[in-house]
């Protein structure tokens, strides 16, 4: 195995998903490619909610808090690592990166969701599931 992509976006569950690829990635000597993407939050009417200005801000600050959390789960763990960010879609992105990348794996974390959330809100980890070309690993 020689590179794994993981795919972040802050949250408890995807840090240890981070934190799973880096340590399976130190057994095969693989690296690691995390990866976070910028999604546009819209309204009902599918405009963005906030303008421009204030949107860039707020990706630099979730990007921020993001790769300092990462940077604190990666470090103990001395693997050869990367961030990538990406835009758009979160799926879509995740296994963009993980062709382009020539990824042997993918890992993402996952939610315990009800039903219903799931059925309002969907889920990352499923569309990266039944749409990637490569192994998919979820973990909780």
């Amino acid at each position: 195995m020689e590179r794994i992509v993981v795919g972040v976006d802050g949250s408890e569950e995807s840090l240890h998903a981070v934190t799973f690829a880096a340590r399976l990635a130190r057994e095969t000597g693989a690296g690691v490619t995390v990866v976070y993407v910028r999604h546009i939050p819209a309204g009902y009417s599918g405009r963005p909610l906030v303008g421009p200005a204030e949107l860039e801000q707020y990706y630099r600050t979730v990007e921020r808090r993001v790769t300092r959390r990462v940077v604190r789960a990666l470090t103990p763990l001395t693997v050869p690592w990367d961030l990538e960010v990406g835009h758009g879609d979160v799926a879509r992105e995740v296994q963009r990166v993980a062709r382009e990348r020539g990824a042997d794996l993918i890992v993402v974390g996952t939610r315990r969701q009800g039903p219903l959330a799931r059925l309002l809100a969907g889920s990352v980890s499923s569309r990266v599931v039944h749409h990637a070309d490569r192994p998919v690993l979820l973990v909780r």
